[in-house]
């Protein structure tokens, strides 16, 4: 059918759609598709760091944040745990990457991955910083790894991880919701530097379009229209 007449409420997408901003930026960058954008996505990685006010060598940008999610995933071969319900993709993915997907018992072993979703979709329950980071504690002394998917953050960010990042602790991060995008695929992973390199690798060639690139490097110049609109 025709989505122009549908009620969706399958995600919390911003209701009006992209803010002008984002269509002005979608039609500045259509002089650039008859080129290959730039494999190193130097300009987006720029505008996104700037952006979650991280250093550049934490954030790697990515088409969409279920694209952060399969890089996270596809780079350990342990078991996946979830603590349903919450979003049927972790477990798909990992089956994908041949990884069985378990609930959350509270232990794990080497090369294992706790996903944890905040706020978790689709109950909205929040985690706050000092419970999240308990979590890593338990996880990272068994030899796992955290990850949290911050799909929503942007309408409480003040529970956001990513300015505690540290080994054994990923974020998975989407603009898809805050800015009414699912169109455009537009993602990114913050981890620390050592991570970032290895999770790059695993990229393949030009993950970006010029549309993502575009929004991604102009993201800086509206943190603050950005922030009314969760507000409202």
């Amino acid at each position: 059918g025709n989505p122009y007449d549908w009620i969706d409420f399958s995600a919390n997408l911003r209701p009006d759609g992209p803010p002008s901003w984002i269509r002005e930026a979608v039609h500045d960058a259509q002089k650039n598709i008859r080129f290959y954008p730039d494999a190193d996505m130097r300009r987006a990685g720029k505008g996104l760091a700037r952006f979650l006010d991280l250093p550049e060598a934490c954030v790697l940008p990515v088409a969409g944040g279920i694209a952060a999610i399969d890089l996270v995933l596809g780079s350990s071969a342990g078991c996946v745990y979830i603590q349903p319900p919450t979003f049927g993709e972790y477990a798909g993915r990992a089956a994908v990457y041949g990884r069985p997907c378990e609930a959350w018992s509270g232990k794990c072993r080497k090369g294992d991955t706790l996903v944890l979703c905040n706020p978790n979709n689709p109950t909205g329950e929040i985690r706050t910083q000092p419970e999240l980071l308990s979590l890593w504690e338990i996880v990272a002394a068994d030899g796992g790894e955290l990850m949290i998917d911050e799909a929503f953050i942007e309408y409480c960010p003040e529970h956001s991880m990513r300015r505690l990042i540290r080994p054994g602790l990923l974020i998975a991060g989407s603009l898809s919701k805050i800015l009414g995008i699912p169109g455009i695929r537009l993602g990114y992973v913050c981890a620390d530097p050592e991570t970032i390199p290895l999770l790059r690798r695993r990229l393949f060639p030009w993950p970006l379009d010029a549309f993502a690139t575009e929004i991604a490097a102009q993201l800086p110049d509206h943190r603050e229209e950005i922030r009314r609109d969760a507000e409202q």
